[in-house]
């Protein structure tokens, strides 16, 4: 009875194309793929895992400005020379190689500004190449071997009125029979009678960076492309800060249609094709989350979460369910019936849930990966919901965050050279921590994830507040101000009253 959700789960991965027991499995680009499916082809034993490594950035000197995160919406794994790499990106604006059995950094590559969105990695006629969107305005063609620049793209020159830039997390896709490169970029420019706001979508030749494609899609922010052939047409899905999710010809920028919703798409959606047709599922800032025709983009049913959802959804299957799993500012993970949008189970955290979970095979059961704001990775039980263990970290960098403003990063899993898999989770303390089985026989220590079981009577985790500490001036002098306020309001309430005709001097 236990072999049938993991035989229907193995054959959605093989559906998407993504295992070869050849080679250690990969994850190439924000969610794992150009569909942005968030699943991992990697089966693993039954926990708890043990941690193999920990990447530290040491000394932080930046402060925190709003919808900055420490890392990169996710950590990409590739093989090269039979080595297994990690790329990740950074707020000190660096792009980071590492060993993916020590940790060890092998280069680094510096930009002009943050780097918020995930790479995406390829191999380009026989090159290992790595492609990054900062937040300089920039995209960087890499050699994925030494970092060293092959080609980069500036979308929008430097000037002194230049303001904020958002970057898309890129992806490759194969559109007739060659690789695109798509990436979306968001500039503005304050300068005076010649404002400019555009969030635009680019197509590269991955080996040269020439521009294939460039179409302005809105004036807002842009959710990272993601990628579907549709009844044999190539399309690109994006949705913006206007509410608006859009289906795009591939070829061509056009539009083909447009879905406007009620609150701003921060997320990118998910594609995928349930009984042979095209869906897109997408989350939005009022917590509404929808299943759409990804060929008209007609409305199939909606969910409501609690609160905002900044989360790109994962799919998986059971026995006989497709499953949508996804993150909110409710505090809780969501699991909905993916034909239906019906709730199936939700798991509440202590704190909101911004990243876009991941979902992989633990023993014989599909298992969902999600981190929350407080400070922890939780695996939690793909069919029933429960926790079956939590991985903590420190706290995060800085004493607050805006809410809502940033993309955390997501957990990302990839095998290693030694067939062992590879949990690999971006910490909001400034560390990156890679978790692994245990070896037979090796015992548990205070630094590994704690398998805590799940019982109804489980005690909900701690809460804690997203505001900066209180001040001496916060704790004391609004209370006070408030208790003058009361007592002169009590005191025209019960003050004598002056017959008509008074004159007051």
């Amino acid at each position: 009875m236990r072999r049938s959700p993991f035989l229907a789960f193995a054959l959605l991965l093989c559906a998407h194309g993504a295992w070869s027991a050849e080679k250690p499995a990969e994850w190439h680009t924000f969610h794992h793929d150009s569909a942005r499916s968030g699943l991992s082809p990697v089966r693993m034993d039954t926990p708890p895992f043990a941690r193999a490594w920990t990447f530290d950035l040491g000394d932080h000197t930046w402060k925190y400005c709003q919808g900055a995160s420490v890392w990169s919406s996710c950590a990409v794994g590739a093989s090269i020379d039979d080595a297994m790499r990690v790329f990740i990106g950074c707020y000190d604006h660096n792009i980071y190689c590492l060993d993916a059995e020590t940790g060890k950094e092998i280069w680094r590559f510096t930009t002009g500004c943050l780097v918020k969105a995930a790479p995406a990695f390829a191999w380009i006629d026989g090159v290992p190449m790595l492609f990054v969107a900062s937040s300089d305005r920039c995209f960087y063609g890499l050699d994925a071997r030494t970092g060293r620049k092959l080609w980069n793209f500036e979308t929008y020159a430097w000037t002194y009125t230049v303001g904020e830039s958002l970057a898309g997390a890129p992806l490759l896709a194969r559109v007739n029979g060659k690789l695109v490169l798509y990436a979306t970029m968001w500039n503005s420019d304050r300068r005076p009678l010649r404002t400019r706001r555009a969030g635009e979508l680019f197509a590269f030749d991955p080996a040269t960076g020439k521009l294939l494609l460039r179409t302005v899609v809105s004036e807002g922010h842009l959710t990272p492309p993601s990628f579907l052939d549709v009844d044999g047409k190539p399309m690109i899905f994006i949705g913006g800060e206007d509410g608006v999710m859009r289906g795009i010809d591939a070829v061509t920028g056009e539009q083909v249609w447009k879905f406007i919703g009620d609150h701003r798409v921060d997320a990118a959606p998910l594609l995928t094709r349930i009984g042979g047709q095209p869906v897109l599922f997408l989350t939005n800032a009022w917590g509404m989350v929808r299943c759409l025709s990804a060929a008209s983009g007609r409305s199939i049913w909606r969910y409501k979460a609690g609160h905002e959802s900044l989360s790109t959804p994962a799919l998986f299957k059971t026995t006989d369910k497709y499953v949508l799993v996804f993150g909110a500012s409710d505090r809780c993970v969501h699991a909905v019936e993916a034909k239906s949008g019906e709730l199936m189970w939700k798991f509440q955290t202590g704190k909101y849930v911004i990243s876009s979970p991941a979902v992989a095979v633990v023993g014989d059961r599909p298992v969902v990966f999600a981190n929350s704001l407080d400070n922890n990775l939780y695996l939690l039980d793909g069919e029933e919901g429960h926790e079956i263990m939590r991985f903590a970290s420190g706290d995060m960098l800085w004493p607050f965050e805006t809410r809502g403003m940033s993309i955390w990063s997501s957990p990302s899993i990839i095998g290693r050279a030694d067939g062992r898999a590879l949990v690999l989770y971006p910490g909001h303390d400034g560390k990156l921590y890679a978790l692994t089985q245990r070896e037979p026989g090796q015992t548990a220590t205070a630094s590994d994830a704690t398998a805590t079981g799940w019982h109804p009577e489980q005690e909900t985790p701690a809460r804690h507040s997203s505001r900066p500490p209180a001040g001496p001036f916060v704790r004391t002098v609004p209370p006070l101000v408030g208790l003058s306020l009361l007592l002169a309001a009590l005191g025209i309430v019960f003050a004598p009253r002056r017959s008509a005709g008074t004159v007051s001097r």
